[in-house]
C-alpha cells in the first residue's frame, strides 16, 4: 500500500509520539519518525513526503540549516514544512522558505485541532501535486475521481477529448518553451470557452502531453464549447510561428529516416461523446471507442471535430 507519509523530524520525540497516536487508526497517514541527522534524512526523507513536520524544540542542528538542506532537493521543494515550537520568537521569524505553504505552531499541541490541519495541509497538497505545471489544469488522478464521480452518481455529460495535431513536430523544431507557451495557451482557450457556453460544474483537465479532457454537464453546450475552441485555436495558433514559416505555410522537420518533411501548422482533433448513449458500457471500451474516433479526426488535414455516436 502507498501511505501519505508525514515525515517528523523530531530530535525529542515528543512531537513524534502524540502525533503517531493521533494517526494511529488512519489507513492511508503514516507518521515517519526521523532525527535531524543529515546522513539519516539523505537515505530516508522520499518522494512519498506528503508535509514534512520540523520540531524545532531539542532540535540538535541549526533549524535554518536543516531547512535549506531539505529544499536542496527539487522534489520537496513544494512540500508543505510545518514547523512547531515551544519558543514564540520561532513562531514569530520562521526561517524564509521557497516552500509554497509554511504554517507555524506553538507547542503544547493540541490533538483536536492540530490533527485536521495537517489533514487537510495533505488534501491541498495531494491535489496540487496533480496539476500539470505546463498547463495549470489537473492531471490524471483528479481526471478518473472527477470521472467515477459523475458516473456513480448517473449524471447525464458530455466527455470531450480533445488532441493536438503536429505538437510534437513543432515542439521540436522550436522548442520547449515555445511549445509549453502552446499548451498554456490551449489550456486558457478551453477555460475561456467553458466559461463562455458551459457550466461552473464543467471539468477540463490535462490527461498528459497534449491530450486533454472535459467533462460537460450539458450535451448541446459542449458541441458549442467545442466549436468556440476549434474556431479560437485555429485564428489564434498562427501568432506561434514566425513570419517566414507562415510565408511558407509549413515548416521543415528532418523524420526518423534523415529526411525532410513539411509539416502543416497545427490543429486540433476534438472527439465529443454524448456518455448516456454509451451507458451501461465498461469504461475501458468507452475509452477504447473515444480513442479509435480521434484516430480518425487526426487523419484529417486541420482541425476537426467528430462525435463518436457516428463512427
Amino acid at each position: 500500500m502507498i501511505y501519505k507519509n508525514i515525515v517528523v523530524i523530531d530530535d525529542l520525540g515528543d512531537v513524534f509520539e502524540p502525533l503517531n497516536d493521533a494517526f494511529s487508526d488512519d489507513l492511508e497517514i503514516k507518521i515517519r519518525h526521523l532525527t535531524s541527522d543529515f546522513d539519516s534524512l539523505k537515505k530516508y526523507l522520499t518522494r512519498d513526503t506528503y508535509i514534512i513536520l520540523i520540531n524545532e524544540t531539542g532540535l540538535k542542528v541549526d533549524l535554518d540549516q536543516l531547512v535549506d538542506f531539505i529544499q536542496r532537493n527539487l522534489f520537496f521543494l513544494a512540500i508543505p514544512i510545518l514547523i512547531v515550537s515551544d519558543n514564540e520568537e520561532v513562531i514569530k521569524r520562521p526561517p524564509k522558505l521557497d516552500s509554497p505553504v509554511l504554517n507555524v505552531a506553538l507547542k503544547p499541541l493540541v490533538m483536536s485541532d492540530f490533527k485536521p490541519r495537517l489533514e487537510y495541509a495533505i488534501e491541498v497538497f495531494e491535489y496540487n501535486r496533480n496539476i500539470n505545471d505546463i498547463s495549470g489544469l489537473p492531471g490524471n488522478k483528479i481526471i478518473s475521481s472527477k470521472l467515477l464521480s459523475e458516473i456513480s452518481k448517473n449524471s447525464k455529460f458530455a466527455l470531450v477529448f480533445l488532441d493536438l495535431d503536429n505538437f510534437k513536430e513543432f515542439d521540436e523544431y522550436y522548442g520547449l518553451y515555445k511549445g509549453s507557451q502552446v499548451m498554456y495557451f490551449l489550456a486558457n482557450l478551453i477555460e475561456e470557452s467553458i466559461k463562455e457556453y458551459g457550466s461552473i460544474e464543467d471539468f477540463v483537465g490535462n490527461v498528459g502531453g497534449d491530450d486533454f479532457i472535459m467533462i460537460l454537464k450539458d450535451y448541446k453546450a459542449a458541441d458549442l464549447i467545442c466549436k468556440d475552441i476549434i474556431a479560437k485555436f485555429d485564428k489564434q495558433i498562427l501568432d506561434f510561428y514566425d513570419e517566414d514559416d507562415i510565408k511558407n505555410g509549413y515548416i521543415e522537420t528532418m523524420n526518423r529516416d534523415g529526411e525532410i518533411e513539411k509539416i502543416s501548422f497545427m490543429g486540433i482533433s476534438v472527439v465529443i461523446m454524448n456518455y448516456m448513449e454509451f451507458k451501461g458500457k465498461m469504461f475501458d471500451e468507452v475509452f477504447r471507442k473515444m480513442n479509435e474516433v480521434k484516430k480518425i479526426a487526426k487523419q484529417v488535414d486541420g482541425s476537426v471535430l467528430l462525435d463518436a455516436k457516428n463512427y
